[in-house]
């Protein structure tokens, strides 16, 4: 997912100062879905006064030409070593301080990279099915020499005017049908308010890509990703700390009650508490906000780790939050609170290199 919406940094409404030394422990490169390089991202992070940078790409570590390449330059912002991995119960988790040539997680991730590939070449095909203009070639095209995931057939599709016009039929199709149903009542008007920021993309999700879609038969599910506990070993034994990622995309599954459990018995070492939205105008995205803070209350009751993200994917992320005064001042320090209460090592960063990060 996408924390903000691309816009122009200099038209942003109500636009403050810009905040120095905020944080973001969630990033995407353009191995995974991101749009820029690690150093891309280093220098737009730094310009917008951004100190620390988790580079936590989708099913795969940073690259260790890139991570040794990287520690050669003093860069302004620090960066650290990450991964998100995908599990079986749904859960996305970040890895902060692993180790990038962690030969299980090396070999993990390969599996993974292939049954990705598997699985966007068969969406493509049942979407073509369907009358769109889409193509496996195309989708893996847009994940270059990454990972290919669901924002890359989004891409993709909605990259064609007359995949749009179709998209449309199935739209509306999906709108008439909320007006019955419950469940696709709150899906449709999900999407809808997504759609602000992120325009007719956000119908995609729901229409297609998930296990339980509007239109049937189009999401193909090769899974092979770990159940969680296996995730957090995997993370564990490559060096790093493991983090519950944008709660609310299964909080079906986790429930608060669960995730208390969970913390209780260390399942998880934290969760990202604090997550950057650009506006909190809606129903649905005030709703967000409490519940994020029911969770921060059970983080802090628990004393697990609580970690903060912009989930980061283009150059605009950096630009929007770095001027959103309240969250980008709530991000400063969260780092330093990992590390002192985790004592994990800070190996695997360029953190290691400053004495008041020091702790391995």
């Amino acid at each position: 997912m996408t924390a903000f919406q691309a816009v122009d940094s200099g038209s942003i409404p109500g636009a403050r100062i810009m905040i120095h030394n905020s944080q973001n422990l969630h990033s995407h490169t353009f191995f995974s879905d991101g749009k820029m390089t690690h150093r891309e991202t280093l220098n737009i992070a730094a310009a917008n006064g951004c100190s620390v940078v988790a580079f936590t790409d989708h099913d795969i570590p940073m690259p260790v030409e890139i991570f040794n390449e990287l520690k050669k330059v003093n860069y302004k912002t620090k960066w650290i070593s990450g991964i998100e991995l995908s599990t079986k119960e749904g859960a996305h988790i970040i890895g902060l301080f692993v180790d990038p040539s962690n030969n299980e997680l090396l070999k993990h991730c390969s599996s993974v990279k292939q049954s990705r590939i598997d699985k966007a070449t068969s969406v493509a095909g049942n979407l073509a099915k369907l009358g769109f203009s889409i193509s496996a070639e195309e989708v893996l095209s847009k994940a270059t020499e990454g990972v290919v995931g669901k924002p890359h057939i989004v891409e993709a599709l909605v990259g064609k005017p007359e995949n749009v016009s179709l998209l449309a039929k199935y739209i509306s199709e999906f709108e008439k049908a909320s007006k019955n149903n419950p469940e696709l009542e709150r899906e449709y008007k999900d999407a809808k308010d997504g759609s602000r920021r992120w325009g007719i993309s956000a119908f995609v999700y729901p229409l297609f890509l998930k296990k339980e879609a509007f239109i049937p038969d189009i999401y193909a599910d090769y899974d092979n990703t770990p159940e969680l506990d296996r995730t957090v070993k995997m993370i564990h034994e490559a060096g790093g700390v493991a983090i519950l990622a944008h709660w609310h995309t299964e909080i079906k599954t986790f429930t608060i009650e669960k995730l208390e459990t969970m913390f209780l018995s260390r399942k998880l070492d934290g969760a990202e508490t604090k997550l950057g939205w650009k506006d909190m105008e809606s129903e649905i995205d005030r709703e967000k906000l409490d519940r994020y803070r029911e969770l921060a209350k059970i983080v802090a009751r628990t004393g697990v780790l609580a970690s903060v993200s912009i989930d980061a994917h283009l150059p605009s992320d950096y630009e929007v939050f770095s001027r959103d005064e309240a969250f980008a001042t709530a991000t400063v320090g969260a780092i330093e609170k990992i590390i002192a209460k985790s004592e994990v090592s800070t190996k695997f960063s360029t953190l290691a290199s400053n004495k008041k990060f020091r702790h391995d």
